[in-house]
């Protein structure tokens, strides 16, 4: 599987890479939170595609569409949303569609609950 780590792009369909839902990665560039999931992502080898909504509205009414909120970062695993950086809730929900195998939830370093505050997109 080639990673799809390009900022921007993409139509917001549930496309799929292979047969695993798409993910896909909302964020404000100058958002900790925002930066600490894409290094988690990226840990793991995890495709993914970046929406950035700081200045767009049409993205922001998309993603307030999506998951209910606009808060970033918000990750869209197929149809189901991960609002904040909570590394519990996304092993979870990658582990739930075979992003990543389930003996990865213990792995060290993965506190439960929130990293910070998330940043509310403009």
């Amino acid at each position: 599987q080639q990673k799809d780590y390009a900022a921007g792009g993409g139509t917001g369909a549930e496309e799929v890479s292979g047969d695993l839902p798409k993910v896909t990665l909302y964020l404000v560039p100058e958002c900790e939170t925002c930066i600490q999931t894409r290094e988690f992502l990226e840990a793991r080898d995890i495709p993914y595609t970046t929406r950035d909504v700081k200045d767009d509205f049409a993205l922001q009414e998309e993603l307030k569409k999506r998951s209910g909120a606009l808060r970033a970062p918000t990750v869209l695993i197929g149809d189901k949303a991960v609002v904040g950086f909570n590394r519990a809730a996304l092993i979870a929900a990658l582990q739930e569609v075979g992003h990543i195998a389930p003996d990865e939830s213990t792995e060290e370093g993965a506190e439960t609950g929130t990293a910070g505050p998330e940043a509310p997109a403009p």
